[in-house]
């Protein structure tokens, strides 16, 4: 029923183009299967890292939105009939110096997911990796070789470019920014926005 619909509505498209049935359309059809996430400063963990510097809600808030994220996509991939694996990387630096966490483990699977993990890159100088922790206000000196590290790691690790790029915070916003410029790469401006599953 969901396909005979999905086609009806495609063939209204091309008869007639209008901007309800194509946003009808284009809403049933996945079109997003690949989500990176940047999510810098801070610890950024699932365990031990609540009440270091720089690190609070916002580390539950971006799990909890990639757990709902991944479902949504799943139950979008699945009423299409498809056999595809989405992909969300959180983005963040990995710490060497980790104060007891493990925010110097590169890859890290996502807690309650199937197929999202987070992706830790190092911070660069010209002495080689920052191995301690720096404030949120001293880390934008570091961005732009991060964001280009990050992006080599990321293409490896999806295999090609993602679908969609989201920054948090100003820090992530602008590593986002950076990426999306340099592959062509959508990146929706304004706030990230709360994702709650399909009924």
């Amino acid at each position: 029923g969901r396909v005979k619909d999905t086609m009806r509505t495609l063939s209204e498209v091309l008869q007639a183009p209008d901007s309800i049935n194509m946003e009808k359309f284009f809403s049933k059809v996945p079109t997003i299967f690949n989500v990176v996430i940047f999510s810098i400063h801070g610890y950024f963990g699932q365990a031990d890292v609540l009440g270091l510097p720089d690190t609070g809600g916002q580390v539950v808030y971006i799990l909890d939105q990639v757990r709902a994220l991944e479902a949504e996509l799943l139950l979008r991939i699945n009423q299409q009939g498809l056999k595809v694996k989405p992909q969300i990387l959180v983005v963040t630096r990995l710490i060497p110096d980790a104060q007891g966490t493990k925010c110097n483990q590169e890859l890290e699977p996502i807690i309650d997911t199937k197929h999202s993990k987070i992706l830790r890159v190092p911070f660069q100088t010209d002495k080689g990796v920052l191995r301690q922790w720096v404030s949120r206000f001293d880390i934008y000196p570091y961005l732009e070789r991060f964001t280009q590290d990050a992006t080599t790691k990321i293409l490896n690790l999806m295999e090609g470019k993602p679908d969609l790029i989201i920054g948090n915070y100003t820090d992530g916003n602008l590593a986002a920014s950076l990426m999306a410029s340099k592959l062509k790469i959508t990146q929706p401006s304004g706030l990230w926005l709360e994702i709650s599953p399909s009924k």
